[in-house]
């Protein structure tokens, strides 16, 4: 493909939509809107049903431009049972997990009385069917732009006794999906996704106000702040600051009336700017506490200088999560992430550890599979790259996991910037290759090497696939997670360290607490670089291939005042243009040049104070040009 074709392609993508299903034509915020959601819900766990009997009221407001005639909402817990698309997609890809559980082990959520808006009892119909985990309404008058309707729905909600971000064991429950969620609406329409393995979350940002009615002894971590009620923290409290921001919120609508059974209790947890709400319950957790302190500037959306900090765990984890160790790796991980981005931008934080292993993430609470640093970097960090920065996982899951992957490596110091500032490593031994290589490598070099092995036996996709469209579950982790990761190491490399950072800063400033996607990130990185960057988009998004430059000739000669001039050639092999790093080693160690990202073939000049001893390309490793090495 010619220079000129790829730009016309990057311009037609920033302009067609694919990359630009929220951002306004401009790249910034003139123009922008998101719908606007108000979730009321009263939820009782029934422990001996192993159910959730859910009633909400929902007052949605339509703030498009568009007349809406019909809508959807997620059914997520639909996914955990046998006929669904997920199940059908372990069954084609060798799992077992949901397609086989008989009652009363599978999940579901289904309505027990016909939803109403406006007053209307509307039916709803599954255009998925017999997959149930989207649901859709013919709504009964027109929802005109700046209009909003009143939406009722009580439903039940079972977790199936199999854990997928969400599940139940005993009297312990991770309700992660467990609510009827309206699908969001945005500048493509409506984004109603069968739910599957390789799909994630995207969700309208609005208000939750969520009373829930458990048994006494349960123990609650959930989104937002628990505003009255007793969520049993003091009583399991173990270590730390137990510290509940009440007041956290003004103009709190009163409570919703509800009828509390003798051995039950009620805890209404209140959370604003959030698009989706989770909650986790046992008795069996203990809590520890601590407060996150810090004085911010000023910024277009509500901060707090103190954050509560609550950590949940089970017994038999107090040598891993007690005694403060969780709480401070929570402190840890927003500090750092603060630095990159900017101010965390709600009351709370909730690290709980979950049933399953792994984790998942929610505003304003992360579900863990264990204590460790690096997981707890990774959910956090998705506080502000999924949670703040909302985009369609569905659609874009490389601007949320690729990203925090890369921000993970970052500040555990496994980048390729980081690794770089210890100094070039030392090159393989002659005729050993890769094999030598291979025995010095970090973990994050090595995904790169793995990544170009996929590469070559043509098992890449591009990370702009849809989730639902990448051929397996394995490819779609391997291209959202690692291949996301080289993409923003290979950004930070064509930018450089302080306008990567300026980047971050711009795009967080910008598009806090709104939807993102492809065309909002561009247009940032542009901003604060000042150079257009949809070829780099383009080909890292949409795309898949390698970059692989060859340096073919090098020469040196000594000038008149006693400097040296190094010239050295060098061509791109591979699909992927890059602005390539250039090195030349004197006695005083390397000077770097860099070429330009458009020619396949040029020549970089680098003048040195020295005698040049060597000439190299890359030399830190900065890139993944892995094939010349």
């Amino acid at each position: 493909m010619t220079i000129s074709a790829l730009l016309a392609m990057a311009l037609a993508l920033q302009q067609g939509i694919p990359g630009a299903n929220t951002t306004p034509p401009s790249g910034d915020t003139t123009g922008y809107w998101q719908q606007h959601v108000h979730y009321q819900i009263v939820a009782t766990l029934d422990e001996p049903a192993h159910l959730v009997h859910g009633a909400a009221t929902l007052t949605y407001v339509n703030r498009s431009p568009d007349t809406l005639h019909e809508m959807y909402f997620q059914q997520y817990l639909n996914a955990f049972r046998p006929g669904s698309r997920w199940s059908a997609a372990d069954a084609r890809e060798g799992r077992v997990r949901f397609q086989h559980l008989g009652d009363p082990d599978y999940g579901y959520e289904r309505f027990t009385a016909t939803p109403t808006f406006d007053g209307v009892p509307v039916a709803p119909d599954y255009p998925d069917a017999p997959d149930s985990t989207v649901a859709h309404f013919a709504l009964p008058h027109p929802l005109p732009p700046g209009d909003s309707i009143v939406i009722r729905l009580a439903w039940d909600a079972r977790p199936s006794t199999v854990l997928r971000r969400q599940g139940r064991r005993g009297r312990s429950y991770d309700f992660a999906q467990w609510y009827p969620k309206v699908v969001v609406y945005d500048r493509g329409g409506w984004e109603p996704n069968p739910f599957v393995p390789a799909g994630e979350l995207y969700g309208e940002f609005g208000t939750y106000d969520v009373t829930l009615v458990v048994p006494a002894d349960q123990v609650i971590g959930a989104t937002g702040v628990p505003i009255s009620g007793d969520p049993g923290w003091a009583e399991a409290k173990r270590w730390g600051t137990l510290y509940i921001p009440r007041d956290a919120y003004d103009r709190v609508p009163p409570a919703p009336a509800v009828t509390v059974p003798p051995a039950d209790k009620a805890v209404r947890f209140f959370a604003r700017n959030v698009h989706h709400f989770a909650w986790s319950a046992s008795p069996d957790y203990r809590y520890e506490g601590g407060i996150f302190v810090r004085h911010l500037p000023a910024t277009h959306f509500k901060t707090w200088d103190t954050v509560a900090i609550n950590v949940l765990y089970r017994p038999g984890d107090d040598s891993t999560w007690g005694h403060g160790v969780a709480v401070r790796r929570s402190i840890q991980a927003l500090t750092w992430l603060e630095k990159i981005w900017g101010p965390y931008a709600w009351p709370q934080f909730t690290n709980l550890h979950r049933l399953e292993g792994g984790g998942t993430e929610f505003p304003m609470m992360i579900m863990d599979g264990s204590d460790d640093l690096s997981l707890i970097l990774h959910e956090g960090g998705h506080q502000f790259t999924y949670g703040i920065l909302a985009d369609n996982e569905w659609r874009s899951g490389w601007m949320d996991e690729g990203l925090t992957s890369y921000q993970t490596s970052w500040a555990l110091g496994q980048t390729p910037q980081e690794l770089a500032a210890q100094g070039p490593p030392l090159p393989p031994r002659l005729g050993e290759g890769y094999r030598a290589y291979a025995t010095t490598m970090s973990a994050a070099q090595g995904r790169g090497l793995g990544m170009v092995r996929l590469d070559l036996a043509g098992h890449t996709q591009p990370i702009g696939t849809p989730a639902h469209d990448f051929r397996d579950f394995g490819t779609y982790n391997a291209m959202i997670y690692t291949r996301g990761e080289l993409m923003y190491s290979q950004l930070r490399d064509v930018l450089g360290d302080s306008l990567f950072r300026a980047f971050l800063h711009d795009y967080y400033d910008r598009w806090a607490l709104k939807h993102v996607d492809e065309r909002a990130m561009e247009a940032s990185a542009e901003r604060v670089s000042g150079r257009p960057l949809g070829w780099f988009f383009h080909e890292w998004v949409h795309e898949a291939g390698m970059v692989d430059y060859a340096l073919t000739r090098a020469t040196t000669s000594e000038q008149p005042n006693g400097t040296w001039v190094t010239r050295a050639t060098i061509e791109r092999r591979g699909a992927y243009w890059h602005p390539m790093p250039v090195g030349v080693r004197t006695d005083s160690g390397w000077t770097i040049g860099r070429g330009e990202w458009e020619p396949d073939r040029q020549t970089v000049t680098i003048a040195t104070a020295g005698r040049p001893l060597e000439v190299r390309l890359d030399p830190y490793h900065t890139t993944y040009d892995w094939d010349r090495r």
